[in-house]
């Protein structure tokens, strides 16, 4: 989901029909511009198995991207819904009778607006979505750093 050319009412409203529709759900920010949702049907995302990043096709892959490691795949979790559920719960879920998403998203393009809450959370020195989550994150060593994740630098330049 992206971030650039929408705004966070859009965001939650997208995250609020997930919710609606699925009993639990992860968000991964993966640059300072866009995010993954994992969700599942089950009570709980199941925690991921990064040893397919040691799979030799996929590391290969990797490589030549980036120098993603487990590490640094972990340290790019934001919340979960029991975190933002509180948030989402104030929102209209967008919804075939209630298309938020739709009416919303030309109007947020054409003003070249963004989801800065959402970014922000990406950019800050204080992690609030892991201490209300109360997770604690490791500092991040250099190999966890992404050129494009400002969260993950702050957490090296404090190690």
């Amino acid at each position: 989901m992206h971030l650039y050319e929408m705004n966070d009412s859009l965001v939650l409203t997208m995250l609020a029909a997930l919710q609606e529709n699925f009993p639990a759900y992860d968000v991964y920010l993966t640059d300072d511009t866009d995010m993954v949702v994992i969700a599942t049907t089950a009570a709980s995302v199941a925690a991921p198995d990064w040893r397919v990043t040691e799979w030799p096709m996929v590391a290969e892959d990797l490589r030549s991207v980036t120098s993603l490691t487990p590490g640094s795949l972990a340290a790019l979790h934001l919340a979960d819904s029991k975190t933002l559920s509180p948030l989402v719960a104030t929102v209209r879920p967008n919804s075939d009778f209630a298309p938020a998403l739709d009416l919303g998203a030309e109007k947020a393009r054409y003003l070249r607006t963004e989801a800065t809450g959402f970014e922000n959370l990406n950019t800050s020195s204080f992690d609030i979505a892991t201490a209300l989550s109360a997770r604690r994150m490791p500092l991040a060593s250099d190999a966890e750093v992404l050129a494009n994740v400002p969260r993950l630098k702050l957490r090296a330049r404090r190690a």
